[in-house]
């Protein structure tokens, strides 16, 4: 399913993988979605800023960095795959998000083994 967008909205992936480029490219043709091939630490600092943020990637405190620092002002980063119940110390990810000064940060348990942080870049 491809969530509707706004008028003036796009949605752009970024795959590192050449076989899930080619599925993800198959599956969004003919929407407004950009897919695109390559190391999206690459492409997309070209691109910003984004409302909304994604975020599934490598190392997890420096793809959070370089993240927050891809958002428009109010925009939102999500990130996912987080193993519920761990405190911000130890855990590079809650680290980088929770400390991060630019950011209104809360997390959510989304299953009883799982949960996804929710950040918000201040519009300061």
């Amino acid at each position: 399913m491809v969530a509707e967008l706004d008028a003036d909205s796009t949605l752009v992936t970024v795959e590192a993988d050449p076989e899930r480029f080619e599925v993800a490219r198959k599956k969004l043709a003919g929407t407004r979605a950009e897919v695109i091939l390559g190391d999206w630490r690459e492409v997309l600092p070209e691109l910003p800023p984004f409302d909304l943020i994604f975020l599934d990637a490598g190392d997890p405190a420096q793809a959070a960095s370089l993240a927050v620092s891809m958002l428009a002002r109010g925009g939102i980063l999500v990130k996912d795959d987080l193993i519920a119940g761990r405190p911000v110390e130890g855990d590079p990810v809650r680290e980088a998000l929770f400390n991060d000064p630019r950011l209104v940060v809360s997390e959510i348990q989304t299953t009883p083994t799982a949960a996804a942080i929710i950040a918000v870049l201040r519009g300061v």
